[in-house]
């Protein structure tokens, strides 16, 4: 991902999915902008993409018409994320969306970059919020 930055990477999933047309099912996602970008890429993506895996974030692009599973995990300890635009972008969601808070969980700790300025103070290490969230993740994508 060029700096390490989705907003500068968008379409770079296409590579993998093509890359391997032996896996059946793709679900894309991301945290904070990059949740975004991930949902940027799954309305121009519908027939390869399955799911959508938003990590503190939400879809600026209108998806609600799409065939497309949805799951939301926010914290409840987060303070970067403007809880005014994620319940403003809600409606760009395609109904039956799944929607999950960590709680104790901060913005920082979906990640492993360390503190973030700006955000509450988790009261989960980020291994427990992280392995809180692989397990969601891995439950939604299982179920068909």
């Amino acid at each position: 991902m060029p700096f390490n930055l989705a907003v500068f990477g968008i379409d770079r999933a296409e590579r993998f999915i093509t890359a391997h047309p032996e896996i059946e099912h793709w679900y894309v996602g991301g945290h904070s902008l990059g949740g975004s970008m991930a949902a940027g890429f799954a309305a121009k993506h519908v027939p390869m993409v399955d799911g959508l895996v938003l990590l503190a974030s939400y879809a600026v692009d209108d998806i609600s018409s799409l065939p497309l599973k949805v799951l939301s995990i926010t914290a409840g300890n987060d303070t970067v994320l403007s809880r005014e635009s994620y319940e403003k972008y809600k409606t760009n969601l395609p109904e039956g969306v799944t929607e999950l808070v960590i709680e104790g969980g901060n913005h920082a700790g979906f990640a492993s970059y360390g503190a973030q300025k700006g955000d509450g103070t988790a009261t989960l290490t980020a291994a427990e919020q992280q392995a809180a969230v692989a397990e969601a993740v891995a439950v939604f994508c299982l179920e068909r």
